[in-house]
């Protein structure tokens, strides 16, 4: 079964650079989103050595007591960004963030109420539970999983194509087969030899990127959700 999504922080950066002309008191959002991951980063208590993302954690704001309602993905992202228990059998599968802002009796989703309230949003990796952020894994359908929530939904220009492909990508840009694929590959030196190397550059590019509205970024980061694949 899969486990619990882990919500490492979000993290209102009060002390980055604003965007021109941006309001006070109206800082840069930066969500992050990684998939299967137990709580033992540094800054948990655990025994995980990270030493980045605990520096981001101290400055910014660390969220310690959000509990994970319903023990597979999709299920718990859903109540993550609507902040709404489970309530229906259809609230404990793996779809259940499609349409997801339509269904919960018109409350917005965590992104949505920001754009509502005058932020630009973006996503970045696996923010719902697709990774490519659209219904059926589809970015050519174009039919958003969480409508209403983004006004952009980025894909990394890498060489593994799809979100999906990538999510379960290896170093030689293939990606995983159900009984056939190795669980585990540790190849290369460099981040960008599996995909979360390319989506944590996407990130940072669009964070740099002059705007004229305080940004929502949110940011899914695909490891340690099997297969188990890392640079050397």
């Amino acid at each position: 079964m899969k486990t619990l999504l882990a919500a490492l922080a979000l993290v209102a950066l009060g002390a980055a650079t604003p965007a021109q002309d941006e309001p006070a008191g109206r800082p840069d959002v930066l969500l992050i989103c990684i998939d299967d991951l137990r709580p033992e980063l540094g800054c948990m208590g655990g025994l995980a050595q990270t030493p980045n993302l605990d520096r981001l954690a101290a400055d910014g704001r660390l969220f310690e007591r959000h509990y994970v309602q319903v023990p597979t993905c999709g299920a718990s992202r859903r109540c993550l960004l609507s902040g709404c228990r489970p309530s229906e059998r259809k609230h404990l599968s793996n779809g259940a963030c499609v349409g997801l802002g339509a269904d919960t009796g018109g409350a917005p989703t965590l992104p949505a109420l920001f754009r509502g309230a005058g932020w630009h949003t973006a996503a970045i990796g696996k923010i719902s539970h697709e990774p490519d952020g659209y219904r059926g894994n589809d970015p050519q359908g174009r039919e958003p999983e969480l409508p209403g929530a983004w006004d952009e939904i980025l894909l990394p220009d890498w060489p593994w194509g799809r979100g999906h492909v990538g999510f379960f990508g290896y170093a030689d840009h293939t990606s995983r087969e159900r009984g056939v694929s190795p669980p585990m590959e540790f190849e290369g030196e460099s981040d960008l030899a599996y995909p979360d190397g390319w989506i944590a550059r996407a990130a940072a590019k669009r964070w740099k990127q002059e705007r004229d509205r305080p940004l929502f970024l949110a940011v899914g980061f695909y490891k340690p959700h099997l297969p188990f694949t890392a640079p050397k």
